[in-house]
């Protein structure tokens, strides 16, 4: 074998390795909502991460750890790219101490919730640093290779209630490709 043929096999070797090399990062997007809202768990910003499972990091204006002042909540919901520009998937959780999850398929019109599904899923909260983070594993997903979200933080108190949807009413972040 020449040098010439040589050094063209290791070459077509080494790109070939490469090529077969799977992405270097999960794909993640950042939205930036502000403070546009009087409730205390105004959604401040989401970060989105799509990668062996989805991560939806939402910061908030100010969590309360205890709901004997006020009850906060959040509903974040998932769309797949299936046939209809609705969300397949929603989580609902309380945001304050002791406060549970339950993860479901939408119901009727695309924004309720309907039937309960049975998948890895989690939600933490952490009150010092104003952030929650639901996490919706691959079998609450199934195998879309992308996927966006709405959010949406409301709170109740004797006096009223309010909420606070990111980017707006029913309206998705952009597409994140699974990474």
């Amino acid at each position: 074998m020449t040098v010439r043929r040589t050094t063209a096999a290791l070459l077509a070797a080494a790109g070939l390795g490469l090529g077969l090399a799977g992405p270097a990062a999960a794909a993640t997007i950042r939205v930036d909502d502000g403070d546009d809202t009087a409730i205390k768990a105004d959604i401040l910003r989401v970060a989105v991460k799509h990668d062996a499972r989805l991560k939806v990091k939402v910061h908030f204006d100010d969590l309360l750890k205890h709901s004997d002042q006020r009850v906060q909540g959040l509903n974040v919901y998932v769309d797949t790219g299936g046939g209809d520009p609705q969300p397949e998937l929603m989580m609902e959780a309380g945001l304050w101490k002791g406060a549970d999850h339950v993860v479901a398929r939408t119901g009727t019109g695309g924004w309720g919730l309907g039937q309960g599904v049975d998948c890895f899923s989690r939600l933490r909260v952490d009150w010092q640093a104003e952030t929650a983070v639901a996490v919706f594993g691959h079998g609450c997903l199934g195998k879309h290779p992308k996927a966006r979200v709405a959010v949406v933080a409301y709170e109740s108190t004797d006096d009223g209630s309010g909420s606070d949807w990111l980017l707006g009413r029913r309206t998705f972040t952009r597409w994140v490709k699974r990474g």
